[in-house]
């Protein structure tokens, strides 16, 4: 029954995966993953934003929802 050890790393292959995995965290990293999903993202928030106030609150809330599914893991 041999145990797979793994030895530490270096201060240097830490500094490296820290690196990479805060590259891939936030939302900056979302958006280079998903750029369709963000353009998207991005004009609903501003169709909400701004015209919200001249709109029913029906078309508010369709899309408030439709922000919220694209929002969903897949």
């Amino acid at each position: 029954m041999d145990r797979d050890t793994t030895r530490p790393l270096t201060p240097e292959e830490a500094k490296q995966r820290l690196r990479e995995v805060a590259s891939h965290a936030g939302v900056t990293g979302w958006t280079r993953r998903h750029p369709y999903n963000a353009t998207l993202l991005a004009l609903t928030a501003g169709l909400v934003a701004g015209g919200s106030r001249r709109s029913t609150d029906q078309l508010s809330m369709v899309l408030v929802s439709a922000l919220a599914s694209l929002l969903r893991p897949r």
